[in-house]
């Protein structure tokens, strides 16, 4: 990573609101949000798609989901579903270092930056681009914490084509699969919960995979695939998922793995805004990730 790779300006708007920061702001046991500006052309011969808009859309996604709490007198929220009171922590929990421009390969410009978070004890957590963000986030991470594990919520196997070797759990794979991937990674130690075991026997699917790591000092690395929802309910990805995740179960996934293995990074990939004029995918996942971080955003407020 060169001097040409780090953002240029901080953004105007930040994730959730957080205070703008340089490299030089990082510290144990922040939040570290950074955009991606792009992906490279796909196979076949596809032509790059510009992906800058993916950071910057989730920014005021996030800021729009905090409103209530920053309107409320007493800074306190209420979950009408489920009784909840919380507030957003005090400032000093997340900071945005603005959007990342590779000049070279992504996946070392990636590695190098999330690398560098991690050795400093804080959490990475980058928003767009595909592949390429998080074999770079994992490869940065796992060079830092050799233990860690990889959680995914998408529509594939993605674990083994990282080039992550140790036990993965993905949840959401379609059954159009890669029958390579899949053994791979079952192979690995790895647990693969499907879209279709989802939708018949609800979270209980996924919470029965799931390691509790919340005593442990490094969660998992966590993927948020937005391949995985379903192209009915949000078409603001680059690829068609038939049969795929419900907003509500995509949001639900990852708010279950910040509950119980709280991640020690996270991305979000094949986010395309443009495809989705409604707003609907950046919004639930700027919902997704408020609910995967929550532990480091809000906290808690007894009645």
């Amino acid at each position: 990573m060169t001097g040409a790779d780090l953002p240029k300006a901080q953004p105007a708007l930040t994730f959730a609101g957080c205070p703008a920061a340089t490299l030089e702001g990082i510290r144990a046991g922040l939040v570290v949000f950074s955009g991606f500006g792009g992906e490279p052309g796909g196979a076949g011969g596809r032509a790059a798609r510009p992906y800058g808009s993916a950071a910057s859309s989730v920014r005021a996604a996030s800021n729009g989901l905090l409103r209530p709490y920053r309107e409320s007198p007493s800074g306190v929220a209420v979950d009408l579903e489920t009784g909840r009171r919380s507030r957003l922590r005090a400032a000093g929990s997340c900071i945005d270092l603005g959007d990342l421009a590779p000049s070279g390969d992504r996946d070392t410009a990636c590695a190098a930056l999330s690398g560098r978070i991690a050795g400093a004890g804080a959490r990475p957590l980058f928003v767009g681009g595909g592949d390429e963000t998080a074999r770079g986030l994992a490869a940065g991470v796992c060079g830092t914490h050799s233990t860690v594990g990889v959680i995914e919520i998408g529509d594939r196997c993605l674990a083994a084509s990282l080039g992550f070797a140790g036990p993965a759990l993905s949840l959401g794979v379609s059954g159009f699969q890669d029958a390579g991937a899949w053994r791979r990674q079952i192979g690995n130690g790895g647990r693969i919960v499907t879209a279709e075991q989802l939708h018949d026997n609800g979270l209980n699917a996924a919470r029965d995979g799931l390691p509790d790591r919340s005593g442990d000092d490094i969660g998992p690395v966590c993927i948020l695939d937005c391949r995985a929802i379903d192209i009915g309910y949000a078409a603001g990805c680059d690829s068609f998922t038939v049969a795929g995740l419900t907003p509500e179960q995509f949001v639900s996934l990852a708010g279950l793995v910040g509950a119980s293995s709280p991640p020690s990074a996270a991305a979000v990939i094949h986010l395309d805004p443009a495809r989705d004029p409604r707003g609907h995918m950046e919004s639930l996942v700027a919902e997704a990730l408020l609910g995967l971080f929550r532990g480091a955003l809000f906290e808690d407020i007894e009645p």
